[in-house]
């Protein structure tokens, strides 16, 4: 049996996620009659997007090594393109499932599905070039600061696929 101070504490929290969805669903409303980005969605232009986000992941790893502000410039564009293709595809990649329609939430499905499979992926052909420097004594001298950088890129990575994914497959948002 709950006492008192428990049934107000789930009162109290039922209080508060009621009022996060309705923020949620206000954003989510906004975003889905956004006209601002119009001129990007196109699918052609998502696709170039899309691609340029995941180059300047790719380059994180690079320029996480080098010396100067280039990470920190990088970081910016990797930034600001994350942040435009997220206004291009509305959002429909971090939606709750009471916001978005079926069909959304079964592409979402199957984004998040292909972009955890393409990520594990690039980490397991890490480990195997790692292995096989190792074992071949091809000469690959990896440092930390080579694996960090990865480990950066693909932070970055796994953080943006999902929408690179979505945006590349969608005919229309």
């Amino acid at each position: 049996m709950m006492d008192k101070g428990d049934e107000q504490m789930n009162e109290r929290a039922k209080e508060l996620r009621s009022e996060m969805l309705d923020k949620v669903e206000a954003r989510a409303e906004a975003a889905m009659n956004d006209e601002s980005f119009d001129r990007l969605r196109p699918q052609p232009v998502r696709r170039a997007l899309g691609s340029a986000l995941v180059l300047s992941a790719l380059t994180i790893a690079i320029t996480g090594v080098l010396d100067g502000p280039w990470l920190m410039l990088n970081l910016v564009i990797f930034g600001g393109l994350w942040f435009v293709l997220g206004r291009v595809n509305r959002g429909f990649t971090d939606f709750p499932d009471e916001l978005v329609d079926e069909r959304i939430r079964s592409t979402r499905n199957q984004v998040y599905r292909y972009a955890y499979i393409s990520v594990v992926a690039c980490l397991a052909l890490v480990v195997i070039i790692t292995a096989l420097g190792n074992i071949a004594s091809f000469g690959i001298t990896l440092g930390a600061e080579h694996f960090f950088a990865g480990a950066m890129a693909l932070f970055w990575l796994t953080l943006v696929i999902p929408a690179v994914i979505f945006a590349w497959k969608e005919p229309e948002i």
